[in-house]
């Protein structure tokens, strides 16, 4: 065989393809650079142009009004040849001052490369730029990347490659923030982005009219670039240019930045003025922002929340400028598909909104855990022997409890999950919608003044979050309060044990939580004392707080005076006393009386009165200021909670079983007892030997707790009449105060008995902590066989389909329903579309004190089996279509059937129905303050939230600061 090899041509192995150069020369470019004080970063931005590796044609400064050494740098520069000109205009926004200098350009530079002072190009920007620009066909408008400030051996990260802008006017990136520049984005059409490095051309600038002049800083490039796209010009990215860009002005790092309403405010006026309907969509945006302000305050964003606020205000008052940049726009009448396909879809904007929040959410579970990254040099490069944290992050304290606590709640609710509404001996079925529950809430109560229970607005609320669904809330609170409010009280006992003893914390934290199944609460269904498990940790740390950061003595040991609060810090913590405290007011109206007592013990300890101290006084009785008349016409109402009438005949507790939940027994019952007086033991003894040490919190923790179960002990025995009707004091409320007070108690004690010097008392600690595990494992004994919510049931209506069409068409008849299962007992409610509901047992179920004794005529008749022959004209002038009777004996089956102007009906072997002839109609009596209790109770809690929310989010005080402050050091 011949060997050929030496006959092939591997020439073209060792060719090289040459790069693509671009067919448009740098030398048609002019670069327009806008500079505004910005000394500190321009000598950087100008060395970076120095160093392209194709340089324009043309490179002008426009000094922008500069005060700073900003114009020294720039003459400077032109003198050294990096600059040809230095041109000074007006400052009032980027597109004014390019309006100074872009009509002055000389004709041959048909290409524009906008830059701003703070950006530093790549060598290749230009090249880059030129090259897109080169394809065919020919964009117009050439949108670069721009890329994080470069910090040393760091990964150069992507801010943005064009934008787009939500419905709703926030801007909306086509990269995820924080992504590592891998020159891995194509080019793309976009609908614009920022004016910092975009290249266009100069027929393109001329045709558009440069940027809008209502747009003076934000938003500018994209309002062009949409323009652009109306006007039919082609609008591209080219991601392999970058600049670094500071983002100065946004950040507020210019001397007059301005505020950050104005980006939000700007973003607003791009969507109105392209909208069909500028005057429509004006008023849709602003409402949209008073919601996501509303939101934010509620939430960890006081600022951004308030710059949603004032950026909606300003819109409402821009009607005449959104209307002229309306009218520069002819095209924005016109439904432009690339427009359309370029800007997100509702589901895309909903998904991003999604991902900011479940963002924010992780970075509050990683507060919550106090997540630390202590890992050293040694533990990065594998030593065995290195020292440091070892643990992994998952298997913290927090993440075991809280996981642990979420199976437990699943396991305990798995038979309660089917179809239907969950009721219990005090739980109402929920509105069937969302609208419904608001209605409920706005809602005046029949023959009474003043609002209805202000507990309705919070239950409205609660069911928007969870999809709009009334039932989904109420299971949600009943089967997760355990959960909730161990998470709510995981930041108590950080802030009273700081920092140490972290299975200690989340032990005790897990024992509150589980407090409101071991007293019987969750069992009975109590929706408010559910609420009252989640929200009473966080009364009781804004308390701690209050009194530990608002004084005037000198900082103690260990304490710099940058340790306590000032200004509008002051307000934070007794802002949040009131707003939660009239959270819980909404429902036990008597809380209002203890932010009162609160109030004056605050004053006579700190031996003076404030603002702050009448703002904890008066604000939770601001919250339910519209109730106020329904409780001075009812003063025992101050004594219940939601839905004080909803079990007519309640039976007095039994005995001590009143401690775990009154009547409820099984073995269940026995542990939760066990578990409830070995914690008071434990207080007492701890208690008493952190007194030993001084320590005195203990024991006042201690006192409240007494006064929680003395209080619920004496009202638990006691009955009284309420809009007719018989009522009980919501003792459970006051047995939980009690509760959790021991768990504060033992939580302060084992602080203090850990902490002691000498070590004396560190094994009583230990077996505090040792104490507080066997307690939450006896606890969770006592809940997961789920006997404790033995008396909950998930049931359907029991009355047939064609009683409940009638109640819910436009007549609205009620029915009258009587029980006479029971030997020598007769229970009788009336019923309709909307009770019962929560919030129908807030008055008698009949209506009024005259209505209930009139219908208790009228079902005594019916009992003894004697009905008058005007029942059913009674019944029909009371609003009642239905008779039901459940388990009737024969005389009272055939005197309803022998009663004129009733027709009987069979439901089953035991219940039966009879229609009232002639049809009933009910009509529900005008409302007068339901509208402005709603709006009246919302303003105050948004005001408290507002001075509050900066404390809704954050660790805690000046031990937190104090943490934080050691860790920087450390870190230095």
């Amino acid at each position: 065989m011949t060997d050929q090899t030496s006959d092939v041509d591997w020439s073209w192995a060792h060719e090289t393809t040459p790069a693509p150069q671009p067919t448009i020369s740098p030398a048609e470019v002019a670069a327009v650079m806008v500079v505004h004080d910005g000394a500190e970063w321009l000598a950087r931005t100008l060395v970076s142009l120095g160093r392209l590796d194709d340089r324009p044609g043309l490179m002008i400064a426009v000094d922008a009004g500069s005060t700073d050494g900003s114009r020294e740098l720039l003459e400077r520069a032109v003198d050294e040849g990096l600059l040809d000109e230095v041109v000074d205009a007006p400052a009032g926004g980027f597109g004014r001052a390019l309006q100074a200098v872009v009509p002055m350009l000389p004709p041959d530079h048909v290409w524009l490369w906008l830059l701003h002072d703070d950006a530093e190009p790549r060598r290749t920007a230009l090249h880059e730029l030129l090259l897109a620009a080169s394809s065919t066909p020919t964009p117009d408008l050439l949108f670069p990347a721009l890329l994080q400030p470069q910090r040393r051996n760091h990964a150069t990260r992507v801010s943005e490659v064009g934008q787009s802008v939500t419905a709703t006017g926030d801007r909306l990136l086509s990269v995820e923030p924080g992504d590592v520049d891998q020159r891995q984005l194509d080019e793309a059409d976009t609908l614009g982005g920022s004016s910092c490095g975009l290249l266009l051309t100069r027929a393109a600038y001329d045709a558009l009219d440069g940027f809008d002049p209502d747009l003076p800083l934000h938003r500018d490039g994209v309002d062009l670039g949409w323009r652009a796209h109306e006007a039919g010009l082609r609008v591209r990215t080219a991601p392999a240019a970058g600049l670094h860009h500071r983002q100065a002005s946004r950040f507020g790092e210019r001397p007059d930045s301005p505020d950050p309403s104005l980006d939000r405010l700007l973003g607003m006026r791009v969507v109105a003025a392209h909208a069909r309907h500028p005057r429509r969509t004006i008023v849709w945006l602003a409402l949209t922002a008073l919601l996501k302000g509303l939101g934010l305050l509620i939430g960890k964003s006081p600022r951004a929340g308030l710059a949603w606020w004032r950026a909606a205000a300003a819109l409402l008052g821009d009607g005449e400028v959104v209307r002229r940049m309306h009218q520069r726009n002819p095209g924005a009448a016109l439904a432009v598909p690339a427009v359309r396909s370029l800007r997100p879809t509702n589901l895309q904007s909903l998904r991003a909104s999604l991902d900011r929040l479940a963002g924010g959410f992780s970075d509050r579970y990683r507060d919550l855990r106090d997540d630390r990254s202590d890992t050293s040099i040694d533990d990065l490069t594998g030593d065995d022997f290195s020292g440091g944290r070892s643990g992994g992050r998952l298997v913290s304290p927090v993440t075991v409890v809280l996981a642990s606590m979420l199976v437990a709640s699943l396991v305990v609710a798995r038979h309660y999950l089917g179809p239907g509404h969950l009721v219990g001996v005090r739980l109402l079925p929920a509105p069937d919608t969302l609208g419904q529950a608001f209605r409920l809430w706005s809602a005046e109560p029949v023959a009474l003044p003043g609002g209805n229970a202000p507990w309705l607005g919070w239950a409205a609320l609660g069911s928007t979050l969870t999809l709009g669904s009334p039932e989904l809330f109420a299971r949600l609170l009943i089967f997760g309060a355990p959960l909730l409010a161990t998470a709510t009280c995981l930041r108590l006992t950080r802030w009273v044990l700081r920092g140490h003893g972290a299975w200690v914390q989340a032990s005790l934290a897990a024992l509150w939580g589980l407090g409101v199944v071991l007293l019987g609460s969750t069992g009975r269904g109590l929706l408010a004392t559910s609420m009252t498990a989640v929200v009473m940790p966080l009364v009781a740390l804004a308390t701690v707080r209050w009194f530990a950061l608002d004084r005037t003595d000198r900082p103690s040991a260990g304490e710099s005076s940058d340790d306590l609060p000032t200004g509008a810090e002051l307000w934070r913590a007794p802002a949040s006393l009131a707003l939660w405290l009239g959270v819980l007011a909404t429902a036990t109206p008597l809380f209002a009386v203890v932010a009162a007592v609160t109030a004056v013990v605050h004053a006579f300890v700190r031996r003076r009165w404030s603002l702050r101290t009448a703002l904890v006084a008066l604000g939770p009785l601001a919250m339910i200021g519209v109730w106020v008349p329904r409780l001075l016409h009812h003063p025992g109402r101050l004594l219940t909670a939601a839905d004080p009438l909803s079990v007519a005949h309640l039976d007095p507790p039994r005995g001590a079983w009143l401690l775990v939940g009154g009547s409820a027994g099984g073995w269940t019952a026995w542990v939760s007892g066990i578990v409830v007086a070995v914690l008071a033991l434990t207080a007492v003894g701890g208690a008493v030997l952190a007194a030993t040490r001084g320590r005195s919190g203990p024991l006042g923790w201690l006192a409240v707790g007494v006064a929680g179960f003395g209080l619920a002990t004496t009202l638990g025995k006691q009955a009284f009449m309420l809009d007719g009707a018989v009522a009980r004091p919501a003792v459970d409320t006051w047995l939980l105060m009690g509760f959790g007070a021991l768990v504060v108690s033992v939580s302060l004690s084992y602080d203090a008995l850990s902490r002691d010097p000498g070590g004396r008392f560190r094994g009583v600690a230990r077996a505090l902590a040792v104490s507080s595990v066997a307690l939450l494992i006896a606890s969770a004994v006592a809940w997961i066989p789920g006997d404790r919510i033995s008396q909950l049931s998930v049931v359907e209506s029991s009355l047939p389909s064609y009683v409940v069409a009638v109640q819910d068409s436009p007549r609205r008849s009620r029915t009258l329903m009587i029980d006479t299962s029971s030997q020598g007992v007769v229970r009788w409610n009336v019923v309709s579309s909307t009770q019962p509901r929560w919030g129908s047992a807030e008055q008698n179920p009949a209506g009024d004190e005259a209505a209930s004794l009139a219908f208790g005529a009228l079902v005594k008749q019916i009992a003894e089996g004697a009905p008058s022959d005007e029942l059913a004209q009674s019944l029909r002038a009371r609003g009642v279509g239905h008779l039901w009777l459940r388990s009737p004996s024969s005389v009272q089956t055939s005197g309803l059937n022998n009663a004129p102007g009733l027709v009987p009906g069979f439901v089953d072997e035991n219940t039966r129905v009879w229609t009232v002839s002639e049809g009933a109609t009910y009509q529900p009596p005008a409302r007068r303050w339901g509208v402005t209790a709603v709006v009246l109770e919302s303003l105050v809690a948004v005001v408290l939230a507002a001075l509050a929310a900066p404390v809704l989010g954050q660790q805690g005080g000046a031990a937190a600061r104090r943490s934080a402050g050691a860790r920087e050091g450390s870190a230095a």
